[in-house]
């Protein structure tokens, strides 16, 4: 839940820019995308101390929102974005508008953003654009992370197809 927290200097003034709704009950971030598609206005010192700052402005000035990237390749190997998937998740975002990259403090997803909003993002397995989510070929399903690293078991007999043991000899055939 929002709290108000005294931030204003000797003067009395606010050094952070805030604004607000004609009608909302919480004062946001110039970047808030509660603010997207509104009409809002530079909230005056008594509305700053009416109002609490709302829980996603807050969260970015308590570093639990979201990091911003210059790049899309910055932005993947935080998130931890196996290297071999980068050239997919790139082709797949090549050709989506956006004004922003960041990704979210959990650090589960990185994503792309415009005017506000949301509009392709991606995971250490996937990548999504709009509402459609394609797998990475190193996604596994049900796999506590989401992918693994492939076993390497030796080689397989050529009679039986067992797993041969490091003698190299087929104890079954």
């Amino acid at each position: 839940m929002s709290e108000t927290i005294n931030e204003f200097d000797a003067a009395g003034e606010s050094p952070r820019a805030y604004f607000r709704t004609a009608t909302g009950t919480r004062v946001h971030r110039p970047e808030c995308p509660h603010l997207v598609d509104t009409d809002a206005h530079a909230v005056t010192p008594s509305e700053r101390v009416q109002h609490p700052v709302c829980d996603w402005s807050r969260a970015q000035e308590e570093g639990h929102g979201r990091e911003h990237f210059a790049t899309i390749e910055d932005a993947m190997r935080r998130v931890g974005v196996p290297v071999e998937a980068h050239n997919a998740v790139l082709d797949a975002l090549r050709f989506v508008k956006h004004d922003e990259v960041f990704t979210v403090h959990s650090l589960t997803y990185g994503a792309l953003g415009r005017d506000g909003r949301t509009v392709a993002g991606f995971g250490k397995t996937y990548y999504w654009v709009g509402s459609e989510r394609i797998n990475l070929p190193s996604y596994v399903d049900s796999s506590r992370s989401g992918h693994t690293t492939p076993q390497v078991y030796g080689d397989v007999c050529p009679t039986c197809h067992l797993a041969l043991p490091l003698t190299g000899v087929c104890d079954d055939c």
